[in-house]
C-alpha cells in the first residue's frame, strides 16, 4: 500500500506515466506487504445520502513560487485534485475489464461496500479532530454515470512490469480524455477528486499522487485481492485514500529513516499508514503524525525531534 509517487506497502518500484494527449501523467509509488497485526471489530454506521455545497472552485495546481520539498519524500498535501482532506471530495469508481477478468454485479458491490466503508472510517476520523470532510460516491441509479462506470482493455493481467505500464497508459489516457474532474466538481460542489480503478484480481494496490510535477489528475488502483490471494480489507481502501490527500508511509523501509519509523511502531502500533491486517471492520487509527500530514491539525511535537516529518 502506499502512494505511487505510486505508493506501496513494500519495497518501492517507480513507474513513469505515459506521455497521452500532449500531458505528462504522473507518477507515484507502489503498494507492498504490511506486517500483519491482530485487529479488533468496530462497528461502522453508514450514510445514505450527502448534502452537496451550491457551488465549487477547480481543483488547485501548483502556484509559480511554490515550494517543493527537496529531501527527497514527495509529499501531495495542498496539491493535485485531491488537494486537501476537508469539506466535499469525489471518488469515481471505475471497474477495469480485461480478456480474461471482468466483475460480476456481485463483485462490484462488494468492492463499493468496502469503498463506502474506509470512507465513513476516515471521516468519522476527521470529526474527532474536529474537522469536517465527507466523500462523495454515491453509485445509486441517479449518479451511477457519472461516479461509477466500466473500462475495457485488450491485454490480459498478469504480474509483470508489462502490464502495469500497460495499465498505467490505459488508466492516464481514460482520466484524461474521458472524463472531466472540473465538470464533476462544478456538478457535484465538492473541492477534490480522484478516480479509484478495481482491478478483479490479485496485486498490490496503490495510489498515484501528485508531488508538484507531472499530472495533476490523481487516483487509486485497487486489486480486489492482495498478492497472497486473499481479499482486501476496507483498512486497505482507507490507507490508499489518505496517500492522495497527502499521507505518508510510516511503515520501516519507505520513506522515513529507522528513527522515525522505530518511533511510530512504539508510539503509534495502530497507525493505518504503518500497518493494516486482519478481517472485516477497520480498527487501525489516524494519528497525530498523519492527521498532520492531512491537514487535520497545523503542528506536532515529533517535528522538533524528527525535521524529516515536516510536511
Amino acid at each position: 500500500m502506499g502512494r505511487l509517487i505510486k505508493a506501496g506497502l513494500t519495497g518501492v518500484t517507480v513507474f513513469l506515466w505515459i506521455l497521452m494527449a500532449g500531458l505528462l501523467t504522473g507518477c507515484g509509488s507502489r503498494s507492498g506487504e504490511i506486517a500483519e497485526e491482530t485487529v479488533q471489530d468496530e462497528n461502522i454506521e453508514t450514510e445514505d445520502s450527502i448534502s452537496l455545497p451550491e457551488t465549487a472552485a477547480p481543483f488547485p495546481t501548483v502556484p509559480p513560487d511554490a515550494l517543493l520539498r527537496t529531501d527527497g519524500i514527495d509529499g501531495s498535501f495542498g496539491i493535485g485534485s485531491a488537494s486537501v482532506l476537508r469539506g466535499k471530495n469525489i471518488l469515481i469508481s471505475l471497474f477495469l475489464t480485461t480478456p480474461d477478468n471482468a466483475f460480476t454485479e456481485e463483485e462490484k458491490e462488494i468492492c463499493l461496500q468496502r469503498l463506502k466503508e474506509a470512507a465513513i472510517y476516515i471521516e468519522e476520523t476527521a470529526f474527532g479532530y474536529g474537522v469536517e470532510t465527507q466523500f462523495i460516491l454515491d453509485w445509486s441509479e441517479e449518479n451511477s454515470q457519472d461516479l461509477c462506470m466500466e473500462k475495457t482493455v485488450d491485454f490480459s493481467i498478469s504480474d509483470d512490469s508489462d502490464f502495469m505500464d500497460a495499465l498505467d497508459e490505459a488508466f492516464a489516457q481514460w482520466t484524461e480524455e474521458e472524463l472531466s474532474y472540473e465538470r464533476l466538481l462544478q456538478e457535484y460542489g465538492a473541492d477534490g477528486i480522484a478516480t479509484c480503478m478495481f482491478v478483479n484480481a490479485p496485486g498490490r494496490s496503490y495510489a498515484i499522487v501528485y508531488d508538484g510535477e507531472d499530472n495533476v489528475r490523481e487516483s487509486l488502483v485497487m486489486f480486489v485481492r492482495n498478492d497472497k490471494g486473499t481479499e482486501e480489507e476496507p483498512a486497505v481502501y482507507a490507507h490508499e485514500i489518505l496517500h492522495v490527500f497527502g499521507a505518508h508511509d510510516l511503515y520501516r523501509g519507505e520513506e522515513y529513516s529507522r528513527a522515525v519509523t522505530d518511533y511510530i511502531a512504539a508510539n503509534y502500533p495502530d497507525e493505518i499508514m504503518r500497518s493494516v491486517a486482519g478481517e472485516g471492520r477497520i480498527s487501525e487509527q489516524i494519528s497525530r503524525i498523519t492527521a498532520y500530514h492531512l491537514g487535520w491539525i497545523d503542528e506536532i511535537p515529533e517535528t522538533e525531534s524528527f525535521p524529516e516529518l515536516i510536511r
